[in-house]
């Protein structure tokens, strides 16, 4: 059980049943969220679906369900990273993240969905339950075959290594697969036809880690190559130029074949997927539904140029119309709107001295306090630190219920922010609330995903350096200061006109060093300079992405010359050849003569380190045109020629 759920038994079943039911729009402030969200699944034991505008929103709000249902009782259903007819395909895992939501919605789980606008308006297939997920379980008996040809038609791609999601390679008697949805990947090694170890590894290494009683390797593409597939595919090739029905026919996905989805199956709305007692929980609606006008602008766009896309979308309001009960959730009153009592930390936060005192006041007036720490050695530090500010926070391995009595304690869970009930006489803080910063974990994941970012020791005095919000400056040192009894490192950005900017040191993955030209123009702090720039960039940003859309359009409708297959006498002359080919050279060399048999233009780039085969996979292609009459230039080393 996740540490902060006892608290969720707080909020009176009536109260819970008011908001689903409210008509009116209800203002809640955002650190309660994520509360009433779990309250709302928990206590209509139903999925419920909330809808927010962007991915970083939906992420961090599904981190902080997760603080009151556990790591399951949340998840992200993200939209496409590619809009519908683009010349590639959305990534492994987000096809995986979403068809594992779609699974669990059937399976009536009771779960916060938190949907994107993007994902919320994007229609989707439903999962076929046939081909069903490959079981593997260590003991059970499996033939190497059959779960190899059930992985292709589950979408997995077969490679030497398993190096990324939905990958899978066989060596010997060893299966390496890695789910789209898993956190790592799983290896079993069979004896004959006995799974006799089954281990999750690392990619890096390739190093067997932890055993695992049972791996559940589901479907990792939303357009499948099972056999209803391509005969429906096929039919459709019959009147269809689209050349990717005709691959698909033959089972094999192009990229970007996702387009092919509203032409092979039915298409319906994230919310159909919903239980008839599931609410569909819209926080902040303007900013949603801004979002999602947005995206239907970018279809239609990108429809008028490729002819694609449209068929993948609906209107917010068509999507949300059919639903029996929309809650509309928001930071601002609105006119016959109904106002959650819940007060925040805002004034508090970041003043240990002052959250402190608060929170001294509301357990001597009956509240129950509980602070949730992102780790269990701030959590002892919290402990420590109260205690010396005469209050006596207990640890807990979870919140207390609610016949606890009156006190404070101490559990570890990560949460954003807190807030206070007055109604259930609850005063919950996160660890931000306190800091003043973010919590612990997350800022390890801040660190992990850094791109270029520089940490003191990469700079010197009067390196250039950008911060996210305040733009370009100059670094000038490092200082440590002690504020409201907090000691913390700073880094020094200096500014035009001599302003400065103390960063502090748990938020350098916010700075990035300049690698631009030599003198760049320093921005002026609170000028808004930096602000237009990133707009007249982003602006820029567009105008590109709209000439690249047009550009990778063309050759979607162009019709080019499609080779014949190999002659006899090329195929001879290539068994000549005096090297052994790598499995990725045979895969370069019939991925090149695959595109060059397609009635298309063809559109590949075939890259590599010196002596990898670049010239041997040009030489092939160039005797397959001279074949079918082409003249071709191809500029090959004399060396190589003397070889051939």
């Amino acid at each position: 059980m996740a540490s902060l759920a006892p608290l969720l038994d707080l909020l009176p079943d009536e109260r819970v049943r008011a908001l689903v039911e409210a008509r009116a729009p209800v203002t809640v402030p955002e650190p309660v969220r994520p509360f009433l969200l779990a309250s709302i699944a928990r206590h209509l034991q139903a999925p419920v679906l909330a809808v927010v505008a962007r991915s970083e929103e939906a992420e961090a709000l599904a981190r902080d369900v997760q603080a009151f249902l556990g790591r399951q009782g949340a998840e992200v259903f993200p939209g496409w990273e590619v809009l519908p007819g683009e010349p590639v395909s959305p990534s492994v895992e987000t096809m995986g993240r979403r068809l594992q939501v779609l699974h669990r919605l059937r399976s009536g789980s009771d779960f916060v969905v938190v949907a994107t606008a993007q994902g919320a308006t994007q229609l989707v297939a439903p999962p076929r339950p046939e081909p069903g997920p490959l079981i593997l379980r260590g003991g059970a008996e499996v033939s190497l075959d059959a779960a190899t040809a059930r992985l292709v038609e589950l979408g997995y791609e077969r490679n030497y290594i398993v190096e990324r999601r939905g990958e899978f390679a066989v060596r010997g008697g060893i299966l390496d697969v890695f789910p789209p949805a898993a956190d790592r990947p799983v290896r079993a090694e069979l004896w004959g036809d006995e799974i006799t170890s089954l281990r999750q590894f690392a990619l890096a290494s390739q190093r067997s880690l932890d055993a695992v009683e049972l791996a559940e390797v589901p479907a990792c593409r939303e357009l499948l190559t099972d056999e209803a597939t391509r005969a429906t595919a096929a039919r459709l090739a019959t009147h269809d130029p689209d050349p990717a029905l005709a691959e698909l026919a033959q089972g094999v996905l192009v990229p970007g074949a996702e387009r092919l989805l509203p032409l092979i199956t039915p298409l319906e709305t994230l919310p159909s997927f919903l239980a008839p007692e599931s609410p569909v929980v819209v926080l902040e609606p303007k900013r949603v539904r801004d979002r999602a006008d947005e995206i239907a602008e970018q279809v239609a766009e990108w429809s008028e140029i490729s002819g694609a896309g449209a068929g993948h979308y609906a209107d917010l309001d068509d999507v949300l119309n059919p639903v029996g009960s929309v809650v509309l959730m928001s930071s601002f009153s609105a006119a016959g709107g109904e106002d959650l009592p819940v007060e925040t930390w805002t004034s508090a936060a970041g003043k240990p001295e002052l959250l402190i005192e608060r929170l001294g006041h509301l357990i001597r007036a009956g509240y129950r306090a509980v602070v949730a720490a992102s780790l269990d050695d701030t959590a002892e530090r919290m402990r420590k630190n109260f205690l010396s500010a005469g209050l006596d926070f207990s640890l807990a391995s979870r919140a207390p219920t609610a016949d606890a009595s009156p006190g404070g304690s101490i559990v570890v869970a990560e949460l954003q922010r807190g807030f206070v009930l007055p109604g259930a006489r609850l005063a919950l803080v996160a660890e931000s609330d306190l800091t003043g910063r973010r919590s612990g974990a997350a800022r390890r994941r801040a660190q992990a995903r850094r791109r270029a970012t520089s940490g003191p020791l990469d700079l010197a005095d009067g390196d250039y350096v950008v911060h996210e919000v305040h733009g370009i400056g100059r670094y000038v040192g490092l200082i440590d200061r002690e504020l409201l009894g907090v000691h913390r490192e700073y880094l020094i950005v200096e500014y035009a006109r001599g302003d400065r900017l103390y960063v502090p040191s748990d938020q350098v993955d916010l700075i990035s060093k300049y690698i631009g030209g030599e003198s760049p123009k320093i921005n002026r702090l609170g000028s808004g300079d930096w602000s237009r720039t990133k707009a007249r960039v982003r602006r820029k940003a567009r105008e590109i992405a709209r000439d690249l859309v047009a550009l990778y359009a063309k050759p979607l409708r162009a019709r080019g010359f499609g080779f014949g297959p190999d002659t006899p006498w090329q195929r001879e002359l290539e068994d000549s050849f005096p090297y052994e080919e790598t499995p990725d050279q045979l895969r370069a060399v019939d991925e090149v003569k695959d595109d060059m048999e397609r009635d298309t233009p063809m559109d590949r780039l075939v890259c590599g380190d010196v002596g990898y085969g670049k010239t041997e996979i040009a030489v092939r292609a160039a005797f397959k045109a001279v074949a079918a009459g082409k003249q071709v230039a191809v500029l090959v080393p004399t060396t190589i020629l003397a070889q051939q």
